[in-house]
């Protein structure tokens, strides 16, 4: 450079008069009207994002339209919405006086090892672990009081794909039944 500055602008950056000559730095009023140049930006076809010259900041894109009308999906009623069916395996779980927390298992149990209880308030520290009955069935002795969570464990080197993946329980004075699960695939090395 001939004054001695060691600034260079960057590679086709050009000077600011340059730049603002240039059809690729024209930016569009931040308005959101639309810009006519009757330069030769127009013979160049619109690009849907341009660079900002350098120092400038560019503000994103404000929210589009938004459309008043209601979501209409096929084969639905326009009436008042229904309530939420709960899965099999949450509707099935009730709170019972009995001294136990007990489930069954439904599908191929072949590949099942362990039902694990984990806690209080722990995913990591097992409480717990019992084998199934032949049909299908465990229980655990009603742990302290806490928050418990149950998974199903496979023989060596299997992993289970069961419904619900694990269940949750938070534990009171009374313990729980239909902490029901179902094998629905197995994965074997």
């Amino acid at each position: 450079m001939a004054d001695g500055s060691s600034f260079m602008p960057p590679l086709g950056a050009g000077s600011p008069a340059e730049r603002a000559a240039s059809p690729i730095a024209t930016v569009p009023p931040p308005s959101g009207e639309r810009h006519q140049d009757t330069g030769t930006a127009s013979q160049t076809p619109p690009l849907s994002a341009q660079a900002s010259p350098p120092g400038m900041v560019s503000e994103p894109p404000g929210p589009g339209p938004v459309n008043e009308k209601p979501l209409k999906i096929p084969g639905s009623s326009p009436s008042a919405p229904s309530p939420a069916k709960l899965p099999p395996e949450v509707a099935s779980l009730e709170e019972v006086t009995r001294e136990l927390l007990s489930g069954r298992v439904a599908g191929d149990t072949s590949n099942v090892a362990w039902v694990v209880l984990f806690g209080p308030n722990s995913l990591t520290s097992v409480r717990e672990q019992v084998l199934l009955a032949p049909d299908g069935s465990f229980s655990f002795k009603l742990p302290p009081q806490g928050k418990y969570r149950i998974i199903l464990v496979g023989k060596q080197g299997t992993t289970l794909v069961t419904r619900p993946r694990f269940q949750s329980l938070e534990v009171g004075e009374y313990g729980f039944a239909g902490i029901d699960f179902k094998v629905v695939g197995a994965i074997a090395p």
